[in-house]
């Protein structure tokens, strides 16, 4: 049964090729995606039932106690942020790039939970597409089915909030801001905090956050360029954060579902989120 998992998942991929390089229509790709799909979702079912369930474990009731002005939800984007270790986890994606390039993995997966959960709520269609008139780039598309409320699904749904029902608004425009192109020092940090700072209330980024003074060993030549003694970084409450882990529950499912069902699907936003993110950064100076 694993092997014809394997083999469905394999058409799956081949499919989105084979729409992007043109050799069949899109009526066609709706229909053979369909027919994969839940031939899929009826293997894994059978599969699922078979398996030995884990015993449910107590979680804490979000809303319980919270102080005035905390948020008893936070936006797909802002719960991918707070828990990128474990959502990261489910995508896939090779294990040294959350070592070594965290913050544009954050960048990718709060832009993965944004399209998943609008998807969930039949707001969009997630499917493969091209962008560029000139330099194409296979990208991931939402399509956008009907109107909702950018204040539930946060900042970085507002350009699909804007755009038309049935127009197609690519992963990188959903990061990409023409008007900073080569100004950012740190685009990913920028993302990052435009996201917290917009998703959040006061009350609920400082019921999760906070900064701590970190001090910098300096060596001479440092403390002659002047080159500051310490740098302040973020922090979390981590037990503030479990008052959301039942809401992330419901977003693991997705990553789940996405990484079983949608092939490729993680690689190419975080591909598109790089290229987005590297179109912001400033020329260093020689």
């Amino acid at each position: 049964m694993g092997e014809e998992v394997d083999r469905i998942r394999a058409k799956l991929e081949k499919l989105d090729d084979a729409l992007l390089e043109g050799r069949i229509s899109e009526e066609t790709y709706r229909e053979l995606k369909e027919k994969y799909e839940r031939r899929l979702k009826e293997l894994q079912s059978e599969i699922g039932a078979g398996a030995a369930r884990e015993p449910a474990r107590a979680e804490p009731s979000e809303a319980a106690g919270l102080p005035p002005g905390v948020q008893e939800t936070l936006s797909p984007a802002a719960l991918a942020f707070v828990f990128d270790d474990e959502l990261f986890g489910l995508t896939g994606l090779q294990e040294n790039l959350f070592k070594f390039n965290r913050a544009n993995v954050q960048v990718a997966l709060m832009a993965a939970a944004t399209l998943l959960s609008l998807e969930a709520d039949g707001h969009v269609e997630i499917r493969p597409g091209v962008r560029g008139r000139i330099l194409k780039s296979k990208t991931v598309m939402a399509v956008k089915r009907r109107p909702f409320d950018p204040r539930e699904y946060g900042v970085l749904s507002e350009k699909i909030h804007q755009a038309p029902v049935g127009a197609e608004v690519s992963v990188y425009d959903l990061i990409y801001e023409k008007s900073l192109a080569d100004k950012l020092e740190n685009p990913a940090g920028y993302v990052v905090d435009r996201v917290l700072k917009g998703d959040l209330t006061p009350q609920t980024y400082d019921f999760l956050f906070y900064w701590e003074e970190r001090e910098l060993k300096r060596s001479l030549v440092d403390r002659m360029l002047g080159l500051p003694k310490s740098v302040s970084v973020m922090r979390m409450h981590v037990e503030n954060a479990q008052r959301y882990r039942g809401q992330l529950e419901e977003l693991r499912e997705l990553f789940s579902r996405a990484a079983r069902e949608k092939p490729g699907f993680f690689n190419r936003v975080f591909e598109e989120c790089q290229s987005a993110l590297y179109a912001m950064r400033a020329a260093e100076g020689f």
